[in-house]
């Protein structure tokens, strides 16, 4: 494929479609604030909570950059890249962002931010070759699947006595109100509730400690939590 019809193709789509969406609440919330403020105060005390700022998002037209790299899956990584530098025109704003932003990052080659290894789509092995990611198979989605399972909304605590099992216990009254009441909200069992804790359950069997120090770090982190943050009953 040549430069020409990449930069053709693998263009910026204008503004995300959920963006406008966000706005819109974060104006619902802002309007919500002021009339609670206004009936609570007059205008004339306290100033009212600044509006919540919301980025723009955009959609970029990726499909052709995705399916140019699946076709270098099993080549050396140097040759991709050179490839990649030579089709993709970094010299243009949108050339470096497709690339910079995009295409770069989902490739983990094992340096950068740990996080991203989870979002990549492929990976350099040690012999230096472009490799589908281990972790986009179905049977790593399968392991997530049973991982969340397992859990059941729970978090894992380490504590001087071992792996405990930390439960969410809501605490405030539930939000029924059909429009945004300005509150901080969590979702639980189909409701928002504006206020939550954290309670030890039971500790971790032999078992689910091994299960559980076995799990890929994409998975066992976002299952931690730390023991000053628990509620003692």
């Amino acid at each position: 494929m040549a430069r020409k019809d990449l930069s053709r193709t693998v263009i910026e789509g204008g503004r995300r479609w959920s963006n406008c969406t966000e706005r819109r609440a974060s104006h619902g919330v802002e309007r919500t604030r002021v009339r609670e403020w206004l009936a609570r105060t007059g205008g004339l005390e306290e100033a009212p909570v600044p509006i919540k700022f919301v980025h723009r998002t955009f959609y970029d037209k990726l499909a052709p950059a995705w399916r140019w790299l699946d076709r270098q899956v099993g080549r050396p990584w140097r040759r991709v890249y050179s490839e990649l530098r030579a089709k993709f025109d970094r010299r243009t704003i949108a050339g470096a962002h497709v690339v910079n932003d995009h295409m770069l990052p989902s490739i983990w080659r094992g340096v950068g931010d740990p996080w991203r290894r989870a979002t990549s789509q492929w990976v350099v092995d040690r012999a230096g070759i472009l490799r589908p990611a281990p972790w986009q198979t179905p049977a790593y989605h399968a392991l997530v699947k049973a991982t969340n399972l397992w859990a059941a909304s729970r978090r894992i605590a380490k504590t001087s006595s071992g792996y405990w099992w930390v439960k969410r216990v809501m605490t405030g009254e539930a939000c029924h109100w059909s429009m945004p009441c300005g509150e901080r909200h969590t979702w639980a069992h189909g409701t928002r509730w504006h206020a939550f804790a954290w309670y030890y359950e039971a500790r971790l069997s032999k078992a689910d400690v091994k299960r559980f120090e076995k799990l890929p770090c994409e998975l066992r982190d976002p299952l931690r939590i730390a023991p000053h943050i628990v509620t003692m009953r």
